[in-house]
């Protein structure tokens, strides 16, 4: 069994899927959590806000009204898309709030697993 804990903010998820790929054609058992902080889901309020690249990829001045609507589509998309490519791939799936323990997760989990 592969447990994969992860944001999943990657460039490429074929890439990475191609990987969990090979895993389960080797039988392996993959579970995917994928992990969320709650001002992911949905933007703060606030006045403004300044989103900065992790990687060096600038950043970007807005307002919460100027990009909300926007933005919750966007992660929206990208949450379905993940969950999308797990089970295809025959992956176990579960979104996880950062406000959770991952200790709480992980034994919840495991308990649900064996029935």
């Amino acid at each position: 069994m592969i447990i994969l804990i992860s944001d999943f903010l990657n460039d490429d998820l074929d890439e990475l899927f191609a990987a969990i790929r090979m895993f389960r054609h080797r039988q392996f058992e993959v579970v995917l959590l994928h992990i969320v902080h709650p001002d992911e889901e949905r933007l703060p309020d606030g006045t403004s806000y300044r989103f900065e690249g992790l990687e060096g990829d600038g950043r970007v001045d807005c307002s919460p009204a100027q990009i909300r609507d926007e933005y919750e589509k966007q992660f929206a998309l990208h949450l379905s898309m993940i969950r999308t490519y797990a089970l295809a791939e025959g992956c176990d799936y579960r979104l996880v709030s950062t406000v959770q323990s991952y200790l709480s997760v992980i034994s919840s989990f495991l308990v649900e697993r064996t029935g």
